[in-house]
């Protein structure tokens, strides 16, 4: 997956590339006719306006292949943790540290599908969902978990958990059952809150009813290293389109 997202963007380049030199192209284009149709414009003058425009052609070019290689740095990641504020808290909080302490481990797996299936139950209930994974860091997050791990993925704000039937998408990076969820904090109420939350009711209903995997285990110590998926930096939010 994480290769998929290279080839798009160095599409994207070359793509931004070619539209640079069409839109200068044209700008070098529009310009010349004018220049023809003035009486006073020589060859001379002629000669150096073409050779502005190549020059202008140049840095447009140089500056989307920069651009392009920002966007593929910050999709792909580049596996080094992002920088420190400074401030231990906010450090901690955004992901931009690694924390070490007590937690819990939470493991979810698809459950076996028997070939005589005496229930009426479709195929992909017997799959881990993308809800269920939420339920469980939702879960986490709301029992003082300061930090949480998918797969050894730190999260952030901005990490969006997603699957498509039962692979795992995060951080451009594919995943396949069983998943491995870590939260650092109070591992006790961690632990009794997985166990009794509505949010991860249905999933635990299902385990025992079908066989899907359910481990919740507490631990004395567990480590989270920082994040390191590219920038965590948000700089934008989406507009609600009211006035």
């Amino acid at each position: 997956m994480a290769r998929k997202g290279a080839k798009h963007a160095i599409g994207g380049r070359s793509t931004l590339a070619v539209s640079l030199v069409a839109a200068a192209a044209g700008l070098l284009i529009g310009t010349n006719a004018g220049l023809f149709a003035t009486d006073d414009m020589g060859p001379q003058g002629l000669g150096g306006l073409v050779e502005d425009q190549v020059r202008e052609v140049g840095e447009l070019e140089a500056t989307g292949e920069r651009l392009a290689a920002e966007v593929e740095g910050l999709s792909a990641g580049d596996g080094a943790p992002a920088p420190g504020t400074g401030d231990a808290a906010v450090d901690i909080a955004s992901g931009r540290a690694a924390v070490e302490g007590p937690g819990v481990t939470v493991t979810l797996d698809d459950a076996p599908v028997p070939a005589d299936r005496g229930d009426d139950l479709p195929p992909d209930t017997y799959v881990v969902h993308q809800q269920d994974i939420e339920a469980v860091i939702n879960t986490m997050w709301a029992a003082g978990a300061e930090a949480i791990a998918v797969q050894g993925q730190r999260l952030t704000a901005m990490s969006v958990v997603r699957c498509v039937g039962n692979v795992l998408l995060l951080g451009g990076r594919t995943y396949s059952p069983p998943y491995v969820i870590d939260a650092i904090g109070d591992s006790q109420r961690l632990a009794a809150e997985l166990r009794t939350s509505t949010l991860t009711e249905p999933y635990r209903t299902l385990a025992d009813l079908i066989g899907l995997t359910w481990s919740v285990k507490t631990r004395s110590s567990v480590r989270i290293d920082a994040y390191t998926g590219g920038s965590i930096t948000l700089r934008y939010i989406a507009s609600t389109g009211g006035q």
